[in-house]
């Protein structure tokens, strides 16, 4: 519960900033502070993480990278919709993400399918939208 509610302030805090700030900046400073964050993490998970580092073969370094473009283009639609649209509607609209996994774990991953997960996100998104109108 406690990452639900952490990720549920964050558009809260990013849309005031959106008020005053480009969503251009806003991305650049977030970015920038979320790498000396990572440092600091590194830091402290210095031996784990240098150790795994070594072993990262070329097929997961072609994920990465595009977790990386996939996140970046994400990150440059959301901010953009954020600073044009309420927040509400904005984190009501990318909820559906959801969706997309369950449908990219099976195609992808070759997960089973769960059609009773399925529903239950459609109704919780459902039952999202219909209390925000």
């Amino acid at each position: 519960i406690l990452i639900a509610i952490l990720w549920g302030i964050r558009p809260i805090l990013q849309k005031k900033l959106l008020n005053d700030i480009s969503a251009e900046t806003v991305m650049v400073i977030g970015g920038t502070l979320y790498f000396v964050l990572i440092c600091i993490y590194t830091y402290f998970n210095k031996d784990k993480v240098f150790n795994e580092l070594s072993k990262v073969n070329y097929e997961q370094k072609k994920i990465f990278v595009m977790i990386s473009i996939i996140g970046f283009i994400a990150s440059i639609l959301y901010y953009n919709a954020l600073s044009r649209e309420s927040s509400t509607k904005v984190v009501t609209i990318t909820s559906i993400w959801p969706i997309f996994a369950i449908l990219f774990g099976v195609i992808i991953l070759n997960e089973k399918f769960n059609p009773k997960l399925l529903i239950a996100v459609v109704v919780i998104l459902f039952l999202v939208n219909y209390i925000e109108n």
